[in-house]
C-alpha cells in the first residue's frame, strides 16, 4: 500500500463481473485501490512473479482453474498475500474449506457491496498481517525455547493426574535427563 492506496489483483475470467468489482472499488473513494485484471489463473501467476499485492480477489472458476485447486495454486504463487475469493457460489461447505485452506474470506458475487467488498478486504490485510507477526513471534519463541540451557518439558496431566503427556521437550531436557523426544 502505498499513497494510501490498496493494489489489488483480481482474477476474473468474466469482462462484466470484473468490471462491477472494479466500479464497486470505486465507489468508495478511501481507501482509493488501484486495480490489476487478469482473466485466468496463468496470467495472475506470471503478473505475481513481477509484482507484489496487498490483496487477491479470485474467482474459483477459471478457464484454466476450477475450484480448490484455484486457491491452492494461488496461495503457492504468493503465500503472504491475503485471497479473498469472490464467486458466484452460494455455498457453505465450499466457503469454509475455502477459508480453512487459506483464503481469508468468501464472497457471493451477487451478494457484494461497495461497503461490504471494501471492509472485507481491508479486514483481510489486517488478518494477514496478524498472522505474520504471530507466526514470527511463534518461530522467535520455538528458538528461543530450542536454544536455551535449561532444560524444560512441557507436559499435560491425564487421567485424573495418574498419567502425562509430554508436549514439548527441549535439547537441554534431553541432555540432561539422557532421552530422546
Amino acid at each position: 500500500m502505498s499513497d494510501d492506496s490498496i493494489l489489488a489483483l483480481l482474477v476474473e475470467d468474466n469482462p462484466g463481473d470484473a468490471r462491477l468489482i472494479k466500479e464497486a472499488l470505486a465507489e468508495i473513494g478511501r481507501p482509493r485501490f488501484r486495480l490489476e485484471w487478469a482473466e485466468n489463473l496463468g496470467k495472475a501467476r506470471e503478473i505475481l512473479t513481477q509484482r507484489q499485492f496487498a490483496v487477491i480477489l479470485l474467482d474459483l472458476s477459471l478457464p484454466d482453474s476450477q475450484g480448490m485447486d484455484t486457491v491452492r495454486r494461488i496461495e503457492q504463487a504468493a503465500p503472504n498475500t491475503p485471497v479473498v475469493i469472490l464467486t458466484g457460489l452460494d455455498d457453505e461447505a465450499l466457503a469454509v474449506e475455502a477459508v480453512r485452506s487459506g483464503a481469508q474470506d468468501y464472497l457471493v458475487k451477487n451478494d457484494i457491496t461497495p461497503h461490504l467488498l471494501t471492509r472485507v478486504v481491508r479486514y483481510a490485510i489486517e488478518r494477514q498481517l496478524i498472522s505474520e507477526s504471530l507466526r514470527a513471534s511463534e518461530a522467535r519463541l520455538s528458538a528461543l525455547f530450542e536454544n536455551m540451557s535449561s532444560g524444560v518439558a512441557v507436559y499435560q496431566a491425564d487421567r485424573d493426574g495418574q498419567e502425562f503427556i509430554f508436549s514439548a521437550f527441549n535439547q537441554a531436557a534431553e541432555r540432561l535427563d539422557q532421552i530422546s523426544r
